[in-house]
């Protein structure tokens, strides 16, 4: 009886070896846990960007990515071959030539009674 192999008793996890693809699987995730994850990280120097690149008026440009960030946050934000609307963002990057920000639309006032 106690040698059946049941899951979980002594027998049966000395028959258990890991395979190469455990061995494998294990050492990556102990290397990603020690080393810092270098993606998403911004580089360290700007990029020489172009004269009047992202007027104020219309938008930010990052400090080092070489982005100009819409004030306008719509998919009509901004107007080029280049332009970007993604997670609610709209953006462009310093080397589309033709794109530029669009100014948000005026609110209608409401007209009071």
């Amino acid at each position: 009886h106690g040698s059946r192999g049941i899951v979980g008793t002594t027998v049966e996890r000395t028959k258990m070896k890991p395979s190469l693809t455990q061995v494998a699987a294990s050492l990556l995730a102990a290397r990603c846990a020690v080393t810092p994850a270098r993606a998403g990280m911004a580089p360290k120097n700007a990029p020489d960007l172009p004269e009047n690149f992202c007027p104020r008026a219309t938008g930010v440009a990052t400090a080092t990515t070489g982005e100009c960030m819409c004030n306008w946050q719509d998919e009509r934000g901004c107007t080029g071959s280049g332009c970007k609307y993604e997670m609610g963002l709209s953006w462009y990057h310093y080397t589309c030539e033709d794109c530029e920000c669009v100014p948000e639309p005026k609110k209608p006032r409401k007209k009071k009674r």
